[in-house]
């Protein structure tokens, strides 16, 4: 989810959905694999958004996120819309592979 409000403040959420329950239930007696599948499975963040629409950029400034070393910077991406798609590209992973995300207006 990635809600943005007329004054370029944002909240985006992504999570897979393939993430395994804790067995016991309970946040604070989780083991180690499954606090790395919790983590690795969610990235959140929120701040300001900026809009470049000649150059087809958007810059995220990160007041505070799931992953703490991104906070306080500034990430580019590159996007493009499609009516009511906007698509970005994010950073190659260490295998190479690049993800995009989609998003689709419903408001």
């Amino acid at each position: 989810m990635l809600v943005i409000d007329r004054d370029g403040r944002y909240a985006l959420q992504i999570y897979k959905t393939e993430r395994p329950l804790f067995v016991s239930g309970d946040k604070q007696k989780g083991t180690g694999q499954e606090y790395v599948a919790a983590v690795m499975g969610s990235s959140t963040h929120f701040g300001t958004v900026e809009v470049d629409p000649v150059a087809h950029k958007l810059s995220f400034h990160i007041k505070s996120a799931s992953f703490p070393n991104w906070e306080g910077q500034i990430q580019t991406r590159g996007y493009t819309l499609d009516h009511d798609v906007l698509t970005y590209r994010l950073p190659p992973r260490p295998n190479g592979d690049i993800a995009l995300s989609s998003w689709r207006r419903i408001g």
